[in-house]
């Protein structure tokens, strides 16, 4: 049983290790950082009840923006949160974030894994997504970076 504890307690401290590594508000400092780095949105949570960690980049992010302006005459685009754990057959807890323009057109936003797919879950990853995609067309017409 010790075993057990401490291989979790591991898995935790390692994923956490990785998070405040790769999460955003640090990463973006690095001078090795462009718009296609792969970095934790902030909101990521690891502890023992929850596990929400979503990565994404710039690039992919930026699609949320484009396809708001672009489609926001055509009815807009839909946000889509796909939990996948029952399509890849190893039950692994993962997610999808995408954005669908009224044409079917989909474009990725960010991935990531989730401790569960409930409706509070679900709406916890629109809200981190969200309001990270906001922050980040902010700092990009801030820092006069073309979108």
């Amino acid at each position: 049983m010790h075993g057990d504890v401490k291989r979790a307690a591991c898995r935790v401290g390692g994923l956490v290790t990785l998070c405040a590594r790769l999460d955003f508000r640090g990463i973006v400092y690095e001078d090795n950082f462009h718009k296609h780095t792969s970095y934790v949105i902030p909101g990521w949570r690891v502890d023992g009840e929850h596990c929400v960690v979503l990565l994404s980049s710039i690039n992919l992010v930026i699609n949320w923006y484009r396809a708001t302006s672009e489609f926001q005459e055509k009815g807009g685009p839909i946000f889509a949160i796909d939990h996948t754990y029952k399509m890849d057959g190893s039950q692994s807890p993962h997610v999808a974030v995408n954005i669908v323009g009224p044409h079917q057109s989909v474009h990725r936003i960010a991935f990531g894994v989730v401790s569960s797919e409930s409706a509070e879950m679900t709406q916890y990853v629109f809200r981190c997504v969200r309001q990270h995609a906001e922050d980040v067309v902010e700092w990009y017409a801030g820092n006069a970076l073309p979108v």
